[in-house]
């Protein structure tokens, strides 16, 4: 259990309806204890981060809740430079089972080229990399819902590793023959499989393979909600869209619905609420000055001003940045 007089509370910076920012407070390297009750108990925001006290560049995973309260040390640059020294891949964010207890990273390592795919295991303090010769630094990493085994695009590959067994086999021939069937998303926890191309989606049977449906649209390379009903959609940046970025609905994906700011600088990896991926770098143009005590500032969505006037009976959970 973690002790102590309960965790800082953020500062509320500002609030302008659709967005509110947060001071979050720095109050030494607390360690995260994983399967902790209380950690468990709430939402938690996952990011990549070097904090005030750190002489060097090396950059940690952190946590902390979704109101900029209880600012965690997940795994430390000692725990993740192992076997060989690294840094994160800005384009790849962490991603956290389900579980809580494995994070999937790619690495950089020996060249800026080189990368490689990293599981640590927070019950164990230990790192497990898959071989880099074989898979890459691994892209669009999903875990399923029993947090047994990661799925990934590796090599032009479509690749599961199994962390009981810590085997990695390749599976495209399980839906495809032939050829790798790109992008995807696990559904149902893994249940399903849905990939994505030529502005179609075709859901399969995780475990068959079977063609069980094919959806009309699609919003390749974008996040999904937890709940399944959102995309995040890169739209790319036009005179008369109001952001590089739109919320759009699992129905109708070519249709936006919501847009977020452009001003507040969206320019990396985006996700709905969770541990999963999140903003790993920041906009030094709008980061206000803060004491150094107060080491971020986070940008939330709430999901009543940005959705209800769109789709009331429907809401994702709140959309944060880490700033």
């Amino acid at each position: 259990m973690l002790v102590g007089c309960g965790p800082t509370p953020a500062t509320l910076d500002y609030d302008e309806g659709e967005f509110v920012g947060y001071k979050v407070h720095y109050d030494g390297p607390q360690a995260e204890q994983w399967d902790d009750p209380d950690t468990l108990s709430t939402p938690r925001l996952q990011f990549v981060w070097r904090h005030p006290e750190e002489s060097t560049q090396k950059q940690g995973i952190w946590s902390m809740r979704f109101d900029g309260s209880d600012l965690r040390l997940a795994a430390s640059r000692e725990l993740l430079d192992q076997p060989t020294p690294g840094a994160t891949r800005n384009n790849r964010v962490p991603i956290r089972s389900p579980n809580n207890r494995y994070i999937a990273v790619s690495m950089v390592t020996l060249c800026n080229t080189c990368a490689a795919l990293r599981i640590v295991d927070l019950k164990t303090q230990t790192i497990k990399q898959l071989d880099r010769k074989k898979y890459d630094g691994g892209a669009n990493l999903q875990w399923t819902a029993d947090s047994r085994y990661l799925v990934f695009n590796g090599r032009g590959m479509l690749l599961e590793h199994d962390v009981h067994t810590n085997e990695t086999q390749v599976i495209v021939k399980r839906f495809y023959d032939g050829h790798n069937p790109g992008f995807f998303h696990l559904l149902e926890g893994g249940k399903k499989i849905m990939f994505e191309r030529n502005n179609q989606r075709f859901v399969h049977d995780y475990k068959t393979g079977e063609l069980l449906s094919t959806l009309e649209g699609g919003a390749y390379h974008s996040p999904l909600s937890e709940d399944e009903k959102f995309y995040i959609v890169n739209r790319y940046v036009r005179k008369d869209y109001p952001s590089k970025y739109s919320i759009s609905t699992f129905e109708e994906p070519n249709k936006e619905i919501a847009f977020l700011h452009k001003e507040l600088g969206f320019s990396t990896p985006v996700t709905m609420g969770g541990m999963g991926p999140v903003f790993d770098r920041s906009r030094r143009d709008i980061k206000k000055v803060i004491p150094m005590k107060i080491v971020s500032s986070a940008i939330a969505y709430p999901v009543k001003a940005v959705l209800s006037k769109h789709c009331p009976s429907t809401m994702p959970k709140n959309l944060l940045r880490n700033n």
